[in-house]
């Protein structure tokens, strides 16, 4: 009875340490499928995100393009312009940033955790800035219209430079706020998977990202919107009405769009944020997944922004028309040529036969004269 016992109580074992090599493989092929299912993921939104990358270039080859025949030309540039090609500026600089993201997928750029802070900070300044030159142009607008007969009030604020440099500064104490709040102090020669916004930082890094990038900087425009369309429905800014408005809807559908891929954005480090809170740095498979594409939404915000000024900004409507109406003339001047040397050919032979008949015509007439001055000889 006890051998017949100490086999039942084996056997038991056996059964519980088979069902337990089971549960694991079903774990691992579980863990591979949820790691097949990123790679995917991953890949075809990188792929989907090389089309933006192309439109963002050409549409920024564009903008330089301009920039450098108006330099050429030797014109003066408008101040709103000015504000428009920082902020063009700002947006290519954020798209070649994502070439740090997309060369080095599906896997993470290896940094240190110094070299992923400065990579973050620099990234930060041309992030904040973009937002806080939405707000410097309408603010631009309004201390226009209101500081047209303060003489020293509009040469202090009525320059498009000061404007940009509130830009940057407010953009680079947001960038020094978020580099504190990184929590890398003690652990900078240590090599991480880097992002552009770590996932070992702080759940106070979000937050704030989240607050000073989507929160302040969208109220102020809102409100400053507001109070340029307040402005100009007074019967004395009438006139200013139709061209502010042009720059209002460009600068309104660039905002929009921008507002909308970095909400995306945002809300997807909010929920990382609180997943931190909760249980500290472990990040599931399809979260991850998630933030993966919620960066290439990010990032192809610039370059939608890049292509909407192009076509809603009417200093380079008119360049894009001009470059258009160019490109027409010389594709009709090729057509005209190749018409015309079809015209050409059959003249040309026709010309060369008659040739040969004059020419036929010639040798036979000095040869009656030869024969004519030999029957005079010979006389």
């Amino acid at each position: 009875m006890v051998h017949f016992k100490n086999w039942k109580s084996i056997k038991s074992i056996r059964l519980n340490m088979s069902d337990f090599n089971n549960s694991d493989n079903t774990n691992q092929n579980y863990n591979i499928e949820k790691d097949i299912l990123f790679l995917d993921i991953s890949s075809r939104a990188t792929y989907c995100y090389t089309l933006f990358v192309m439109a963002g270039l050409i549409a920024s080859t564009f903008i330089c393009k301009v920039f450098v025949r108006i330099c050429r030309g030797g014109r003066n540039f408008e101040k709103l312009d000015i504000l428009f090609y920082a902020l063009n500026f700002t947006d290519l600089i954020i798209l070649l940033f994502s070439f740090s993201v997309i060369a080095y997928r599906p896997k993470y750029l290896q940094a240190t955790m110094l070299e992923c802070g400065i990579l973050s900070f620099f990234f930060n300044i041309f992030y904040f800035n973009s937002q806080f030159l939405h707000v410097s142009i309408a603010f631009f607008l309004i201390v226009e219209e209101r500081c047209a007969n303060v003489s020293r009030m509009r040469i202090a604020v009525d320059s498009a430079f000061v404007w940009i440099v509130f830009a940057a500064v407010c953009s680079l104490f947001s960038s020094l706020l978020e580099a504190a709040l990184l929590g890398f102090e003690q652990n900078l020669n240590k090599t991480i998977s880097c992002q552009l916004d770590p996932l070992q930082a702080k759940a106070q890094y979000d937050i704030t990202k989240f607050v000073t990038s989507i929160v302040i900087p969208y109220i102020l425009l809102m409100i400053s919107l507001s109070v340029c369309c307040f402005m100009w429905k007074r019967p004395d800014h009438k006139s200013t009405m139709k061209a502010r408005l042009r720059v209002i809807s460009a600068l309104l559908a660039v905002a929009l769009v921008t507002l909308v891929c970095r909400l995306f954005y945002n809300c997807v480090l909010i929920s990382r944020a609180i997943r931190k809170l909760h249980s500290g740095n472990d990040y599931p498979k399809h979260e991850e997944a998630l933030m993966c594409v919620a960066e290439l939404v990010m990032f192809s915000g610039s370059c939608i922004s890049l292509v909407l000024v192009i076509f809603l900004y009417k200093p380079y409507q008119e360049q894009l028309s001009k470059s258009w109406r160019h490109l027409r003339e010389f594709c009709r001047r090729i057509t005209h040529r190749d018409n015309h040397r079809n015209i050409m050919e059959p003249t040309i032979e026709i010309v060369d036969k008659k040739e040969e008949t004059a020419s036929m015509n010639i040798e036979e007439q000095e040869g009656d004269n030869e024969g004519v001055t030999k029957v005079f000889l010979e006389t």
